[in-house]
């Protein structure tokens, strides 16, 4: 099968032109690699295509090759989402590690991260979109020219049935009789001196009637020959502008790619509807915890009874819990790695909220109040399959 071809000559969206380094949010920032590093997260690779491609391209070259455009982008942002949830987990860990000197501070907090991963995953989501457009409009392409060369196929093989029905037609075949006979009886001429005039006259009307089925035949060719022969350069020209060696390795390399095309694009309208329901997931999940920590630090600034206070501190950092865990389970289930790290550390953190409210109220904390189900899960990795 021959390569793909280069993909249409189209401009790239906007939001692909390749930013300034000033221009970034404060999200998307280097960040600065702490003393003890953070728990080791991966993201999946991105797709790429099976195809190679040059190991460099200049401005207008990739200009030229908006796929090729599309899965630098799409490297580019999972690259920032990794840098992202490198920040996430060192802005959760830092409160707890506040009084080691050697730590720096993280140069991005923690709810910069927590936004640049719904941007990010926003962004790569519009990029998978863009890829099943362009995986359509190839996949098009592809269709169009099976068209037309199953098209010249079909009218060329008609024409040499029709040929061939002439070769086979009474006429025809009468013809060659005829001609078989007139070579005999040209050969008997000699035998028989004595019918030379018969002979001459039966030969003279069987020439003329040899003559005229001649022109009735080749009348009728004629405008067919003519038809092959232009049918047959067109068709040998368009196979060389496509490179290819016959209309049989044509049919063959065009429905083989034509169905990659559409299997690519499937793909990518399935990561871009995933994407989308995990966006949906992780802002839920950041409105759960930011509604608690709202809600806590209006508690203890209304303050009141300890025992009361650590049992509403319970009672609400329990149900928190139980609704994080609830969704890392969704994910797990879904398989969205990106968001049971995301979420994960996102549930580790309040269980260490639980273990540093326990000890500041200077006792026991009912544990199974913000524990929740996850006590039955104490060995949760994020990076569990």
């Amino acid at each position: 099968m021959t390569s793909p071809p280069s993909s249409p000559d189209l401009h790239p969206p906007d939001y692909l032109t390749p930013r300034s380094p000033t221009s970034k949010s404060t999200s998307r920032q280097a960040i600065s690699p702490p003393t003890s590093p953070p728990p080791n997260i991966f993201l999946p690779p991105p797709a790429v295509t099976s195809y190679a491609y040059a190991p460099s391209q200049s401005a207008f070259e990739l200009q030229r090759n908006p796929l090729q455009q599309l899965h630098n982008q799409s490297r580019r942002l999972t690259a920032e989402l990794q840098e992202l949830l490198d920040a996430q987990s060192l802005a959760l860990l830092s409160p707890n590690t506040s009084n080691r000197k050697s730590r720096k501070k993280p140069t991005t907090d923690l709810g910069g991260a927590r936004s640049g991963i719904l941007t990010a995953m926003r962004e790569l989501s519009e990029v998978k979109s863009c890829e099943a457009v362009l995986y359509s409009e190839l996949s098009g392409e592809r269709k169009r020219l099976l068209s037309t060369v199953t098209q010249h196929t079909t009218k060329t093989n008609r024409l040499r049935q029709e040929l061939q029905k002439i070769d086979e037609s009474p006429e025809a075949l009468t013809a060659e009789k005829l001609r078989v006979e007139t070579a005999e009886v040209a050969s008997e001429i000699a035998d028989l001196r004595r019918k030379l005039v018969e002979l001459e006259i039966k030969h003279t009307e069987m020439k003329g009637k040899l003559v005229e089925l001649d022109n009735v035949v080749e009348a009728r060719q004629s405008s067919y020959k003519v038809a092959l022969e232009s049918v047959s350069k067109r068709v040998t020209g368009f196979l060389r502008e496509n490179q290819q060696a016959s209309p049989e390795t044509a049919v063959e390399s065009w429905t083989l790619q034509a169905e990659a095309y559409d299997e690519k694009k499937k793909a990518a309208e399935k990561e871009r509807r995933a994407l989308e329901e995990g966006m949906q997931l992780w802002e839920t999940a950041t409105e759960v915890v930011s509604l608690f920590e709202t809600r806590l630090a209006e508690r203890i600034e209304q303050g009141g009874e300890r025992v009361l206070v650590k049992q509403w501190i319970g009672e609400e950092l329990g149900r928190t819990v139980t609704e994080l865990d609830e969704m890392v389970q969704q994910a797990e289930e879904r398989g969205w790695k990106l968001l049971i790290a995301a979420i994960g550390a996102e549930l580790q953190a309040m269980k260490e909220a639980g273990e540093v409210l326990e000890r500041s109220f200077g006792g026991e904390m009912e544990r199974s109040a913000f524990l929740g189900s996850s006590q039955r899960r104490n060995s949760y990795s994020p990076l569990d399959d």
